[in-house]
């Protein structure tokens, strides 16, 4: 598997393709807008299998500013289902990082939806990020095959690479399969989504942060610190 930074009108349509594969949507980011990120500060990239210019997942990434300092925002990563095991995301993550460093931005920062436990895994436990903010329906509904007509609640992530302390903490349950209970039963996983608002905006307004994912009995759990006990060491 390689990676490599893309620019051309041609290489930007497969990062749309693989957009629309992985979440379904009739919005995608268009072609021309890719460009101005690829052109203008921005990093676009591919992941494809070694030699065979086949695309399995994409980035896209741009400078922001965000309580006085610069970090480089990921707006997307997909990969295709079949390549999940494959550490394609963790290498994206990770070119990702070394821009950043490169190009003196305090860290790598993005959002994800919390109440996917997976997402949350790989981004707290794999990579050792935390999240620091809550965010009510950032993106409004967003009508896609992943998100459908529930709100797009999410929590926003910083990740610099650095190692982080541990302290006392809070834990928070998230439930097993979210995807199959948005369809299955759709009141209930509003009813989580309801939930989670009230306890993440009440803990975060406290100055907890969720630093990790840990497994009891079958299920997952955040575990939240206080933002100073989690500094980085």
């Amino acid at each position: 598997m390689a990676i490599r930074v893309v620019r051309t009108v041609e290489d930007l349509k497969q990062v749309l393709d693989l957009e629309r594969l992985v979440w379904g949507t009739d919005e995608p980011v268009p072609v021309s807008l890719l460009k101005v990120f690829a052109e203008d500060g921005g990093l676009v990239l591919l992941a494809e299998l070694a030699g065979e210019r086949k695309p399995v997942g994409m980035a896209v990434s741009f400078p922001g500013r965000r309580l006085d300092r610069w970090y480089l925002h990921s707006h997307m990563l997909a990969v295709l289902p079949q390549f999940r095991r494959h550490a394609v995301g963790r290498a994206l993550k990770y070119y990702q990082l070394s821009y950043a460093r490169d190009h003196q931005l305090a860290y790598v920062g993005w959002t994800f939806d919390p109440l996917q436990a997976k997402n949350a895994q790989f981004n707290l436990n794999v990579l050792g990020a935390r999240a620091t903010e809550f965010h009510r329906n950032f993106y409004g509904v967003l009508g896609d095959a992943i998100n459908g007509a529930f709100p797009s609640h999410r929590l926003f992530v910083e990740w610099d690479g650095q190692s982080l302390k541990s302290g006392s903490g809070r834990y928070l349950a998230i439930p097993n399969n979210i995807d199959g209970l948005r369809g299955t039963d759709p009141d209930k996983a509003l009813w989580w989504a309801d939930r989670y608002r009230q306890k993440l905006e009440r803990l975060m307004k406290r100055g907890y942060i969720a630093v990790g994912v840990v497994g009891k009995r079958d299920r997952s759990f955040y575990r939240l610190q206080r933002a100073e006990e989690g500094r980085a060491i």
